[in-house]
């Protein structure tokens, strides 16, 4: 099927068809020019044979977009929804179909974030838009241009280049929610043009919309501040050194999280029958404005919510020899984080069994009282270092080659648990995730015949992975592995005009190896690395005199040897989750981009993607438990298949469109109104397919004035105030009841029923903007 609407597409293009994710324009010389980085060297969009979405400057803030949250909105593809807060963890990117189940070592998921072409190992969900020339959002494999944690996509954010002349911009926003935005940034030369800089600065206030029916206080208010500095030395012909210093902070409040009861329950309760279930929902999830967290005793024990100190720089060196450009890009980050949170997501204890009082003895099977009320402080360390040689691209033949290091370091500096009986903090287990990376790669492009191009990529990387445990009351122990791995990437283009550009792509991706901190023996310590393999053809077309883009993909992704989530009871630790090699998955889809002028002033943007992302080998202890098994290895091979079920947290359809319409109302002021919908398919929680979040749908607008170099704006964001949930995750309630025992085998079954965590959505908002260029 996905063959056969690929094929009607181009046969109705064309050999008249362009690609392009550009904006149209009413008229061929007004259409605009994208330049990527996705394999290394700057090249238009239309040329790239890798399915790339791409929003420049203008886009963004034609449409008003504040995070990568927003920019998921318009991208076919990819999802994304914080479901904890801006911290680290909460990072867990969908790139067709494909996502984690758990963040591994050093923060690893399935496709990390970059600045310039920098490795970022704690994601980026507080960077501000507003000092970007364009965020790139790259889709399939990309673990050979730009290695580790690229597994299924990558997002590389690509700062302001510092400008020849003087210019720059100032903005400023208020709306509901106590929300306020200032940014500005400012470029030009220093004396002279052969020095030029760039300074920018934000700061972005959220003020939540949530009060903690415990106490009273806000929650899901956050901060950001944010300053970065550029400086570009044209130090000789040919020679280009580029510094960037920068610096960014956060102060959030505790998300904001509903936990559904289990008094909803409708499913799979325990019995003889069923010895080991522990009741379930099936249907949409039944989200409540409500959020009852202990925040008063965080606050009284390092605070709650999320603080960030972020410190980054890099050192980008270009020169041009004879026929060829030597570059060299260094990288490093310093992150430190202070977070607490209630993660019983309810203001209570489920460590400590209803029926006890803070007079009742903890019996040492179970885990101490204040195991889920934490703060922790975490701190982020990045170093990378790359070295490339590349070709002129004129010629026929084009080629890179080039060596890479990356030094990562995440560590757990301290981490308590709150007592909420005695209002007292105990330090608790922490760790040390440690990461080195060697690799080589090269790239070779070559015309082969008249408009027809094959390209070969290559990446070998070894991986050393270091996992530190660092208990409270017992020596440290030390998990390491050292993997090695080659990541393909084969394309074949052509080009029939130089407007159009049909290409198939075959790539391979590896997502690190992990190791369980807390495991109930040493065979379930060890997580093999995962590996997927990408079947793409896709084909980017432009027509600049009808002022239409269009960008199609339709690929196959194979996942083999995924790292899955198994639930094992631990004594003296309780139910832990933990990651193992047991799962395959199977991934067709279909991405559309699209672009159009339907008239002098009037234009329009649409999007379009089909995932079917399906379960093919998984044996899940939680199914099998849910359908009845006594815990026996017989049983749960029998009922714990999930083979078939769809991949949890990916949505099968995401849409999104744009019309926005502009004229002059005098020789110098402008009006402009637009309307952008996006739409996302129900999202299954979890393997079982039982819970789902529901479809969701957001509706927004702008209408303003433009006067020379002012730009007025009023806006609505989620107009119909759609308050389905972003995300659903399985978790258990022990505020009302005990589940009785029967005769099991195998790991204890836990006796607290599920509970279904829900993180509240952001409602309507109306607000204004000022900006004013120069």
């Amino acid at each position: 099927m996905l063959l056969t609407v690929f094929a009607a597409a181009a046969a109705a293009l064309g050999t008249q068809a362009v690609t392009g994710l550009p904006a149209p324009a009413s008229h061929a010389a007004e259409m605009p020019e994208i330049i990527v980085t996705a394999r290394k060297r700057e090249e238009n969009i239309l040329e790239v044979p890798v399915a790339i979405t791409a929003f420049p400057a203008s886009s963004i803030e034609a449409l008003g977009l504040a995070d990568l949250g927003d920019i998921a909105r318009f991208t076919p593809g990819f999802a994304l929804n914080s479901a904890t807060g801006r911290q680290p963890a909460s990072y867990r990117p969908v790139f067709r179909g494909v996502t984690t189940m758990r963040n591994g070592v050093a923060n690893s998921n399935a496709g990390n974030t970059f600045v310039d072409g920098v490795y970022v190992g704690a994601a980026l969900l507080t960077t501000d838009l507003d000092n970007l020339e364009r965020v790139e959002i790259l889709r399939g494999p990309q673990s050979a241009q730009f290695g580790r944690n690229t597994y299924v996509g990558a997002v590389n954010y690509v700062t302001r280049k510092p400008s020849a002349q003087l210019e720059g911009q100032l903005k400023a926003g208020i709306a509901e929610h106590d929300s306020r935005d200032f940014s500005g940034w400012v470029s030009g030369p220093l004396g002279t043009q052969r020095l030029r800089y760039s300074l920018g600065a934000g700061h972005h206030e959220y003020g939540g919309e949530w009060t903690n029916q415990r106490d009273d206080s806000d929650i899901g208010g956050e901060v950001s501040d944010e300053v970065s500095a550029k400086l570009l030395f044209e130090a000789a012909e040919g020679l280009e050194i580029t510094l960037k210093l920068g610096w960014q902070g956060t102060d959030d409040d505790h998300y904001a999280m509903y936990l559904q009861p289990s008094t909803l329950n409708n499913c799979c309760f325990r019995s003889a029958e069923a010895p080991r279930a522990r009741e379930y929902f099936v249907g949409k999830a039944m989200p409540e404005d409500q959020v009852n967290l202990y925040t008063d005793l965080l606050e009284q024990h390092g605070g709650a919510g999320t603080e960030l100190d972020r410190r980054l720089g890099s050192l980008a060196v270009d020169w041009q020899l004879a026929g060829f450009t030597l570059t060299s890009l260094t990288g490093f980050i310093r992150d430190e984080y202070s977070q607490g949170y209630d993660t019983s997501q309810a203001g209570y204890d489920p460590s400590v069994p209803r029926t006890f009082t803070c007079a009742t003895p903890m019996p040492p099977f179970l885990p101490p009282r204040g195991s889920f009320l934490l703060h922790e402080r975490m701190d982020y360390d990045d170093f990378s270092q790359e070295i490339r040689l590349s070709s002129d691209a004129a010629g026929p033949l084009r080629f890179t080659a080039g060596a890479y290091y990356y030094k990562g370091e995440a560590e757990v500096a301290a981490r308590d648990r709150i007592d909420p009986c005695i209002n007292e903090a105990f330090a608790v287990d922490r760790e040390r995730d440690e990461v080195e990376n060697r690799a080589v790669f090269g790239a070779l492009a070559w015309d082969f015949a008249e408009r027809w191009t094959a390209g070969v990529e290559l990446r070998w990387a070894e991986d050393k992975v270091t996992v530190t445990n660092l208990p409270v009351n017992a020596p440290s122990a030390r998990y390491r592995t050292v993997p090695e791995n080659i990541t393909p990437r084969f394309t074949l283009d052509w080009r029939p005009l130089d407007s159009t550009t049909y290409y198939i792509n075959v790539s391979k991706g590896t997502k690190p190896p992990d190791f369980n901190p807390r495991v109930p023996d040493e065979r379930y310590r060890a997580v093999d690395e995962e590996s997927a393999w990408n079947y793409e053809i896709g084909m980017k077309a432009l027509l600049p005199e009808q002022g239409l883009s269009l960008a199609l993909a339709a690929y196959r992704l194979d996942v083999e040897n995924q790292q899955v989530t198994e639930l094992l009871e631990i004594p003296g630790v309780g139910t832990a989750s933990i990651l193992t090699n047991a799962g395959r998955t199977r991934v067709w889809g279909l991405e559309a981009e699209a672009s159009a002028a339907l008239g002098e002033n009037l234009t329009l943007r649409g999007t379009y993607s089909w995932t079917d992302s399906e379960i093919r080998e998984w044996t899940s202890q939680e199914e099998a438990d849910l359908r009845g098994s006594d815990g026996s290895f017989a049983e749960n091979e029998a009922l714990g298949s999930v083979a078939g079920h769809d991949s949890p947290r990916v949505p099968k359809h995401m849409a999104s469109l744009v019309l926005r319409y502009q004229r002059p109302l005098t020789p110098t002021l402008d009006w402009y109104g637009s309307v952008d919908y996006s739409f996302e398919s129900s999202r299954y929680a979890a393997e079982d397919n039982l819970i789902e979040t529901g479809d969701r749908s957001l509706v927004g607008l702008r209408a303003g004035l433009i006067r020379e170099r002012w730009d007025f704006s009023f806006w609505a964001k989620n107009l119909l105030d759609d308050d389905t949930p972003v995300d659903v995750l399985r978790f258990f309630d022990g505020r009302y009841e005990t589940l009785p025992p029967y005769p099991y085998q195998g790991s204890r079954p836990s006796s607290t029923p599920r509970g279904f965590a829900i993180p509240l959505p952001r409602g309507r908002q109306l607000g204004a903007t000022v900006s004013y260029r120069f």
